[in-house]
């Protein structure tokens, strides 16, 4: 028994005593909190006597009351009379033996207690008036006043819980009256799966001050003190609340609450796994021996997928801004790595939005990729007056709209060109061939078509339109300023234009190679100087020695001169041995010196070609959102700008178009409100017309026949009809709508149907349409119903 030491000292008291010995036991054993082994005290003599003997029948109530205990219900004890009065605790204790008396025990010395909660393991409940859209939608259970939902996989544990009956015995514990969790059960479960369904009766119940209602605290020991077999070794229970398991916290696991509050939209309401992870949980416990142990080595963990970005991309602030600095770069593209030598952006398409969404739908160009090109020789860059230099780029745009269904960002494509550590946008710098002043647009772009040319092999020369999409401003270490402009030419009406950009040119490999020989042959000139003064001064040092030991064998005696001279010959031996040796060693030393400098060349060679070299591709504006702050390249950066300005503008384009829909819609709203008026008047006034001619006064036919003449020229004076000025602008309102819900769309990337209220706030107020407060909350209370707006029915 769980308390074992209290239980084995009553039983022995009561075994030793008799009479009022014994009944004082027995109210002992009613009062204390965990002895519920009433049937150990019924079997022993010393009780029974009190129901046998004549000279006990003053105690038999209490042995009649035991009884009840141990076998009986609550029911059983409100029935009679004359037994003694039970306090509150004594009752609480009796309800809960009555709900628990259907528990079994284990039917063999493996199998485990597995105690699952309903609401938020099994199945999602709720008041039908306080149910979450989600729940009242995709609802598989509605009795009022509760609906509810179940799990996905709940089949799956089912037929785990079937298969594995010799491991576990499943019951149900919740904190819902019992009446109510049995009547979602049914709906759910055959009735032989769950050997008892208990309830809040069951449970201790724990007032909270931030709670209405008490908690139901799960006290696993009531069930462990039955004595039939159940302990903490053995019994786990599920539970997606640590508070109500709060008692016995090392046999419980808690994985996540299956709640639509919680869900960001359908499909992650529908496409919840997690009883998935829970079976393979449970799995891994069947063998086992010890619940506790096995808890605490095993930890339940939920398997947590990677945050992705959110769907609703809308700009934290004014799209319209033109110049912005390097602290509102920061603020807005939070994941975008700024180099140092950044100054600012000038926004040129918000100075006069002309390129809009309907623009880009015409049939695109046709383009042939090729493999990777060079970059070629090119004119040297100028700079203006004020030392500033000057860059031109491109982007080409295409629209592929081989699958209408995918989002507006994936059919937009960019020809950009790829790096080997990252993008950019072809170009070149300005000079003066192309024009005297490079801040006029007409120069810049001479600029950009003549370096596509010559560099990239791409002649934009047909283009009429270009667009100047923005600036890109650096200040350089060396105190010069640097400007990159970036267009976006309307090769989409040029459906007849066609590039090839497997262009190769030669021309870095040419200079490559030359550069190579005019070092090559000036190292050979540099290593035949050396070698020739080395031999020089080789010579000088001989000549110098040998004069100096001239002048000492002069001044010796004649006695040491054959002495000196064999020792000077072994002298010069030894030094000439000594040079080969160095001579040796300095030709292995210059070899070397050139075998590293030759590989230090061809490694520097390779990495200007790998700078050089460029790959071109077509990738859709959502990718090129796709950045992170690990994409330092300055070149990558100037592609990220603008793929996120063009972003910006589609958001301006399609937020234009939803603000122009909502107000022509209030209009359209009040105008029909107000013709419902009148021809709910008119109905009224023609009913009363009709009850005052069947009022029974007897007229005559000529009478009857002029006031039937007169009604319906008034009636046909006074319906409303339709003009035409009515239909045109139904149709331009229909109109409107297509156009509303392509915007809608375009925010609403998960295809939910519908736009958080919050969103269409923002939204409103980045237009800069210098919309009042009143106006926006006006707007966004109208249509947004329970913080959204459903716009798949507003579009109709």
């Amino acid at each position: 028994f769980f308390f074992a030491p209290m239980a084995e000292q009553l039983v022995t008291a009561a075994s030793t005593a008799c009479g009022a010995g014994v009944v004082h036991i027995i109210k002992q054993a009613l009062q204390a909190p965990g002895f519920l082994v009433f049937g150990k005290l019924l079997d022993l003599n010393s009780v029974i006597e009190l129901s046998t003997k004549p000279y006990f029948c003053e105690h038999k109530k209490w042995y009649d009351l035991l009884w009840i205990f141990a076998h009986g219900t609550l029911r059983d004890y409100n029935e009679k009379n004359d037994l003694p009065k039970l306090g509150v605790a004594e009752k609480i204790k009796l309800q809960r033996l009555t709900v628990l008396r259907g528990l079994q025990g284990p039917e063999n010395a493996a199998q485990k207690l597995l105690v699952f909660d309903l609401d938020g393991i099994l199945c999602d409940r709720s008041l039908k008036k306080k149910a979450h859209r989600l729940l009242k939608t995709y609802r598989d259970f509605a009795e009022h006043p509760f609906v509810a939902r179940s799990r996905p996989y709940l089949a799956a544990l089912v037929k785990f819980l079937k298969e594995n009956r010799g491991h576990y015995l499943p019951m149900i514990w919740s904190s819902a009256m019992t009446a109510n969790v049995q009547a979602v059960a049914q709906k759910y479960f055959k009735p032989d799966l769950f050997v008892s369904i208990l309830g809040r009766e069951a449970c201790d119940l724990v007032k909270i001050p931030e709670m209405k209602y008490p908690l139901g605290i799960k006290d696993l020991s009531h069930i462990w003190n039955l004595g039939i077999g159940w302990n903490p070794k053995n019994t786990l229970l599920v539970d997606d609340d640590p508070r109500k398991a709060s008692r016995h916290p090392q046999n419980a696991i808690h994985p996540d609450a299956y709640d639509a509050t919680k869900c960001k939209n359908s499909d992650e309401y529908n496409k919840d796994s997690e009883l998935l992870h829970l079976i393979t949980y449970l799995r891994e416990c069947t063998a086992a021996n010890d619940i506790q142990k096995h808890v605490a080595q095993v930890q339940y963990k939920t398997p947590r997928t990677p945050e992705t970005k959110r769907q609703v991309k809308i700009s934290p602030m004014s799209v319209m801004s033109q110049s912005r600095q390097y602290q509102d770069i920061k603020r807005r593209y939070k994941d975008l790595h700024i180099g140092s030598d950044f100054i600012k952006l000038i926004c040129r398409w918000a100075e006069a939005p002309t390129l809009r969404h309907g623009d880009l739908m015409a049939e695109s160009p046709k383009v042939n990729l090729g493999s990777a090109i060079a970059v070629t020789k090119n004119l040297p860059a100028s700079l203006d007056s004020d030392g500033v230099k000057h860059n031109a780029k491109i982007v080409l745009l295409m629209v592929d709209s081989a699958d209408p269904s995918q989002h507006l960002t994936l059919q937009l494509k960019f020809m950009v060109y790829k790096l080997e550590r990252g993008l950019m946008c072809p170009g070149g710098s300005w000079n003066t061939v192309d024009g005297a002043d490079p801040y006029e647009d007409s120069v810049m772009r001479n600029t950009a078509i003549r370096t596509l040319k010559t560099i990239f092999g791409i002649d934009l020369s047909m283009c009429t339109q270009w667009y100047k999409f923005i600036e890109v401003w650096y200040h350089r270490p060396s105190k010069t300023k640097e400007r990159v402009v970036i267009f976006i030419p309307d090769c989409w009406n040029h459906s007849d234009l066609e590039f090839d950009v497997s262009y190769q040119a030669d021309g870095a490999k040419i200079e490559g190679d030359e550069d190579a020989a005019g070092t090559t042959e000036a190292k050979e000139d540099t290593k035949t100087d050396d070698a020739e003064a080395e031999k020089e001064e080789g010579k000088r040092e001989k000549k110098d020695g040998k004069s100096a030991e001239d002048q000492v064998t002069e001044e010796e005696d004649e006695e040491t001169k054959a002495r000196t001279a064999t020792e000077k010959d072994e002298e010069e031996k030894a030094k000439e041995e000594e040079e080969k040796i160095k001579a040796k060693e300095n030709e292995d030393k210059e070899r070397r010196n050139e075998e590293e400098e030759q590989r230090a060349k061809e490694e520097e060679q390779r990495q200007r070609m790998k700078n050089t070299v460029m790959e071109p591709i077509f990738t859709s504006l959502a990718s090129l959102l796709d950045y992170d702050a690990n994409d330092t390249d300055e070149k990558t950066f100037e592609v990220s700008l603008l793929a996120e300005n063009f972003h910006e503008m589609l958001e301006w384009d399609f937020g234009s178009k939803i603000l122009e829909f909502l107000l022509v819609h209030q209009k359209e709203r009040r105008a029909m409100a107000t013709l419902k008026g009148k021809r709910q008047t008119w109905k009224e006034w023609t009913e009363s017309k009709r009850r005052r001619a069947e009022s029974g006064q007897e007229r005559t036919k000529e009478e009857t026949k002029e006031e039937a003449e007169e009604e319906a020229k008034e009636e046909f004076q006074q319906e409303p009809r339709e003009t035409e000025e009515e239909k045109a602008a139904k149709e331009e309102m229909a109109k409107l709508k297509a156009e509303a819900k392509k915007a809608f769309q375009f925010f609403d990337k998960p295809g939910r149907g519908y736009l958080q209220s919050s969103d269409l706030e923002r939204l409103m107020y980045n237009l800069d349409a210098e919309l009042p407060c009143r106006m926006v909350h006006d707007i966004v209370s109208s249509y947004c119903k329970r913080g959204h707006v459903e716009y798949t029915d507003l579009c109709k």
